[in-house]
């Protein structure tokens, strides 16, 4: 029998998006998909993360290598959850799909070396993986390929993609489980790209300028950290942003971001298990004078594994966007600054 599909490859500044198409001429009826062969090949064995089970039900998303994931499972192949990250020698690279309707999801599996191939959810009565009538489109497999961890926060790739395919916005990720502090600096680069995370402050483990921070880098974060009545910031992040921007980012590491709703900017900044000291340039302000509220850790606030720490009170203090600000975090430490008009 002739059967015939057709490959729909886009490409954009920041990467390729490509599906697969089953068209009225492929003379299938009704079909049903058993596997998909579909494998991504890097040049090199690079550090990546992607999600792997954890006994809490929700997805890991620890350092890894390509050819360190799992080939296969307790029960069969291993399916590890979307999205892929990867830090190549002159890349950040994403994987992951986007958009379409009655389709198995999208896994990944690994092969031993360099490269990763498609593993589709099957159907739970066991008849195969995907089951329809042409004519039929895959979701997008998307390859997000970026100069710099910023560049996956700054880019609206994968979100355009799954808009084309559906109405409204996509909905939230549900994070099941705590989220402990060296855990959360990996959310932005990993399920943060997929989409708005899901989860409540009081699952957060970390200082009060951690969890203030983490609500503002994630979109969707529900409810306020536990001890906001001791503090006004934590009653004041807002749900819905204007504008973005990615101040510095490296994966796994930290992300220092400002976000403006109106009139007011908030500039929120996570790190990971090395103490830093970030110098954040105010050019995304307007012209004249502005007021800073903060609340930063104290130096040994946030330590891995260690009781929850007190925070500093609110400073204050006046500034242009002709200014600096120096940011000292400690290891598994948070900011968080509002910045409006006096």
């Amino acid at each position: 029998m002739d059967r015939r599909f057709a490959v729909i490859v886009r490409a954009y500044d920041d990467g390729v998006a490509f599906r697969y198409e089953i068209p009225p001429e492929s003379k299938l009826d009704r079909f049903v998909i058993y596997h998909e062969r579909t494998e991504f090949r890097f040049a090199d064995d690079c550090r990546c993360w992607i999600g792997v089970p954890s006994s809490g039900g929700e997805s890991r998303y620890p350092e890894t290598r390509l050819s360190a994931i799992p080939c296969c499972g307790s029960n069969g192949v291993c399916r590890c959850a979307l999205p892929l990250m990867a830090q190549t020698p002159t890349r950040c690279v994403a994987i992951t799909e986007a958009g379409g309707t009655d389709w198995a999801d999208m896994a990944l599996c690994g092969t031993g070396g360099s490269a990763v191939r498609v593993v589709l959810s099957p159907h739970r009565d066991g008849c195969g993986c995907v089951s329809a009538t042409a004519p039929h489109v895959s979701p997008w497999r998307v390859v997000l390929a970026v100069p710099d961890a910023a560049g996956l926060l700054d880019s609206d790739l994968i979100a355009n993609l799954g808009h084309e395919d559906a109405s409204g916005d996509r909905v939230p990720h549900l994070w099941k489980g705590g989220l402990t502090p060296l855990q959360t600096v990996t959310v932005p680069f990993t399920l943060g790209l997929l989409g708005a995370v899901d989860f409540s402050t009081d699952d957060v483990k970390g200082t009060h300028a951690r969890r203030l921070a983490l609500q503002a880098v994630c979109l969707g974060s529900s409810g306020v950290a536990r001890d906001a009545d001791e503090n006004t910031l934590g009653r004041e992040v807002p749900s819905v942003w204007d504008e973005t921007v990615v101040l510095d980012a490296e994966i796994a590491r930290h992300v220092a971001v400002a976000r403006r709703s109106g009139e007011t900017w908030w500039l929120v900044a996570l790190n990971g298990e090395t103490a830093l000291r970030l110098r954040v340039p105010l050019r995304f302000l307007g012209e004249g004078a502005w007021t800073l509220r903060g609340c930063a850790d104290v130096p040994d606030a946030g330590a891995a594994g260690g009781p929850r720490h007190p925070v500093e009170r609110e400073s204050t203090c006046s500034l242009t966007a002709s200014d600096t600000l120096v940011l000292d975090l400690p290891p598994a430490g948070g900011y968080a600054a509002v910045l409006s008009r006096p």
